[in-house]
């Protein structure tokens, strides 16, 4: 499904690997034209994907001179599906069981329920056998309490080859602070089985409490093999096709890395396409001048969503993949619902309507795609409500059938003995609800005032929607950019090459020294400034950002706040403690210079700045958009009853051009639906900019 004619020549590359699509978005450097291709998604093998999609779009790799940037669900979906490597998992004696202990906490919904099982009981991702223990302990302080005894992980050793493990993964009690056992432990089974790979806590995440070091450990050395695999497997394909630069990956923290550096850290791709998105999101924000937006990122499979506040995003240092499965290594904070075109409408045990979060997914999708489908889903709904148009979705190549999409509506409605029409209205609704919840769930539920924020509208079906989820939370400005539905593969090409590392510190902060602070910060960013530089980027133009999480004596959770650059006196060490203060009371709504604070990390990123690519500059036109932009007015379902609507082609509109709603604006990866009271300007940028006059606050 290819947008553009002109096929680029020196340009920049990005793909995203999504739930339903496979976005590639290439764009030429001289001449700024884009060109967008959509494949759908392979899911048994998401590198065939990723080279039909670079094979569709004609762009002969041999003449690329920039760079392949990507974005993937591969470690994300290689966790929910449970089809990861069998890693043998060595701990202390004593903590054999820490996986499936977790915090000791219950899902919410489940407090009383006898039968619920923690995720990781039920469905492990290193079960029991797998996992041994070997006598060793160092203790909090860095001591050693009882040597590693090296004959015991000998035998260890012997039973991981009988039980076929593919990975190692060694955790020990206290190794943040003295990773001397697990140092010597990897030199043992190299010894004695030098092919296996080892991975160790302390190198990959050295940070207190136990289980947030093992489970991070255990996701990583579960998809290490598979991401190797599969990565290596695009590296052979575009190779052979002519490309001989780096294939760079997204990272959840944000910023991009070589491949070869990605493999070795395979959990920190796990948000890696959502996370393109906001960064594109955020060169536009800065681009357009709108330094406050909600991101907004509805695609096949899900929603997610994040905030941008003064042209920064937030950090989070837990995403949880499912109840008590996360990694600890920091990322963009992203709240994700199962919520997407592809969401599957059912009715629960008490006979009430419900949407996803299983999803229909790539194959075989919506019952309007033919591929099989028979459970209605969102877009489904949004067909039969004349929502989209049979012809015109994404750009005339996939043809819906809306007689199928009926059918399938149609029998859930029987069993709920409603019309169909009210059935597609309120499968939208429950969406929206659940889409809403969401975007609370980074905003006023973190003490933010939506109102105060640009919703930005990208992901093929959130066009759709977002119009009416703004008016529900009273947002007033909406912008949609160019190419909405492979947003997040734009994203991409804007994104800069990044190294984050952590150090461990977890002293009171008057305990730490000016010096101690200056010399910690100091070597993080040597070793960053090297890995950037390694990748060709050069240190005059390299980025360092300082980061503490910190806590008060006695709370449970850090606080990610900035620290200042350069060697450490009393007035950086002033303007470091008065950004936390300010972070803390930001987040949490209170302030106390008082307690003492506790350094749990410190944290350092390595930003190499690349060339950004330059927004397209629309030609200038009337208010009244051209009367070619018009495709047709055709009877759509809103509020209760059918309406005329006009349809207008994207493509056709020129800046200055204005929409009045209800109207829908088409492109080949998105349909945007404006309701009642809303005015859409065409800015010069071609960015759809959607003000909703009908909108409180």
């Amino acid at each position: 499904m290819s947008e553009a004619v002109e096929t680029p020549r020196r340009c920049k590359i990005g793909v995203d690997i999504g739930g339903t699509f496979t976005d590639l978005v290439s764009l030429d450097t001289d001449t700024g034209a884009a060109l967008v291709t959509k494949t759908f998604t392979t899911p048994d093998d998401p590198a065939r994907g990723f080279i039909e999609g670079v094979d569709r779009s004609g762009v002969p790799l041999r003449e690329v001179e920039a760079f392949i940037t990507h974005g993937s669900t591969t470690a994300l979906n290689t966790v929910l599906t449970r089809s990861g490597a069998r890693v043998g998992f060595l701990t202390t004696r004593g903590h054999r069981d820490v996986l499936d202990i977790g915090r000791a906490f219950r899902e919410e919904g489940h407090l009383y329920d006898a039968s619920w099982m923690r995720p990781h009981v039920a469905r492990p991702i290193v079960p029991r056998y797998l996992r041994r223990t070997v006598d060793e302990r160092i203790l909090s302080d860095g001591s050693v309490y009882r040597p590693l005894d090296e004959d015991e992980l000998r035998e260890v050793i012997d039973a991981f080859k009988h039980i076929g493990a593919e990975v190692i993964a060694v955790c020990f009690i206290n190794s943040y602070v003295n990773p001397a056992h697990e140092q010597r432990a990897r030199d043992v089974i190299h010894d004695a089985w030098p092919d296996v790979r080892v991975e160790l806590s302390s190198e990959l995440a050295p940070v207190p409490r136990e289980y947030d070091r093992a489970i991070t450990l255990a996701l990583n050395a579960y998809v290490s093999p598979v991401v190797g695999a599969y990565l290596g497997k695009i590296g052979d394909e575009i190779r052979g096709r002519g490309y001989e630069r780096t294939l760079y990956v997204m990272q959840s923290p944000g910023g991009v890395i070589g491949a070869d550096a990605s493999r070795r850290v395979p959990v920190a791709t796990m948000m890696s396409g959502p996370v393109a998105g906001v960064l594109g999101a955020q060169y536009l924000g800065e681009a357009l001048g709108i330094p406050d937006i909600l991101t907004f990122d509805m695609g096949g499979t899900s929603t997610d969503v994040a905030a941008i506040t003064g042209g920064a995003y937030v950090y989070t240092k837990r995403h949880q993949i499912e109840w008590d499965i996360y990694s600890v290594l920091p990322m963009i904070e992203i709240n994700s619902v199962g919520q997407g075109g592809g969401s599957i409408a059912w009715i629960d045990s008490a006979g009430a309507l419900r949407v996803g979060p299983q999803s229909a997914g790539a194959f075989p999708g919506p019952v309007c795609y033919g591929r099989g489908g028979g459970q209605p889903t969102i877009t489904d709904s949004n067909l039969l409500r004349g929502l989209l148009h049979e012809d015109t979705f994404a750009g005339g190549e996939i043809r819906l059938d809306a007689h199928a999409s009926r059918q399938a509506i149609g029998r859930l409605s029987e069993e709920l003995g409603a019309e169909p029409l009210a059935v597609a209205e309120g499968i939208y609704d429950i969406a929206n609800a659940n889409m809403m919840e969401a975007i609370r769930g980074v905003t006023i539920y973190k003490g933010i005032d939506p109102r105060d924020y640009t919703l930005l509208c990208y992901g093929s079906a959130g066009g759709q929607h977002v119009s009416a989820i703004a008016g529900e939370l009273d947002i007033r400005e909406i912008a949609v950019p160019v190419m909405p539905g492979a947003f997040s593969a734009f994203g991409l090409i804007c994104s800069d090459l990044k190294v984050d590392l952590t150090r461990s510190v977890v002293r009171e902060f008057d305990r730490i020294s000016n010096d101690d602070l200056t010399a910690l910060f100091a070597e993080m960013e040597a070793a960053g400034i090297a890995s950037v530089e390694a990748q060709g980027i050069d240190h005059a133009d390299v980025v360092v950002e300082r980061f503490i999480e910190a806590h008060h004596v006695g709370q449970t959770w850090e606080t990610v706040s900035r620290a200042p650059g350069g060697a450490f006196d009393d007035a950086r060490r002033a303007e470091l403690l008065e950004e936390f203060h300010a972070t803390h009371e930001r987040l949490w709504a209170f302030r106390s210079d008082d307690i003492p604070l506790v350094v749990v990390n410190l944290r350092v990123a390595v930003v190499g700045p690349i060339d950004k690519p330059a927004l397209p500059r629309l030609a200038k036109g009337t208010a009244e958009p051209p009367a070619d932009a018009v495709l047709f007015e055709r009877p759509v379902h809103l509020g209760g009853d059918f309406r005329d609507v006009p349809f207008l082609r994207r493509d056709a509109l020129r800046a200055g051009n204005t929409i009045e709603g209800p109207a829908a604006i088409v492109e080949q990866t998105s349909t945007t639906l404006l309701l009642e009271g809303d005015r859409c300007v065409v800015d010069g940028s071609g960015t759809l900019r959607i003000r909703k006059e009908g909108a409180a606050g």
